[in-house]
């Protein structure tokens, strides 16, 4: 468990990774769950997010952002560099992202799987 660890994917069966301390703690979670209640904890559900700074830009993202997603955005603009993105799939919210526009990381995760 942790950060550089590889996992498949169950949706395309490739391996995956999530390099981000979040991944980390999530997986050492999972791994205590399954060590103390054995088949009765729940599986791991990765809930992958990363942030970085580049060129004046402050981009956050939950989810995962694959080819067949298509993007909307929800406030502001890109051209502006400032706005709130989310990615869906059959209507489906998989993805969030915010550039330049602050919000707490709670209310992005919800976005990117509840809308």
């Amino acid at each position: 468990a942790g950060d550089v660890v590889a996992r498949v994917s169950g949706r395309t069966g490739r391996p995956r990774r999530s390099p981000h301390w979040g991944s980390a703690i999530d997986q050492a979670r999972t791994a205590a769950l399954a060590l103390l209640k054995g088949d009765e904890a729940p599986a791991y559900r990765p809930a992958p997010y990363y942030w970085t700074e580049q060129w004046g830009l402050d981009v956050k993202v939950c989810g995962s952002v694959m080819p067949g997603t298509v993007a909307t955005v929800l406030a502001g603009s890109l051209a502006e560099r400032s706005a709130l993105i989310q990615w869906t799939r059959d209507g489906v919210p998989v993805a969030a992202a915010t550039v330049n526009h602050r919000m707490p990381v709670a209310r992005l995760r919800r976005l990117a799987t509840t809308g």
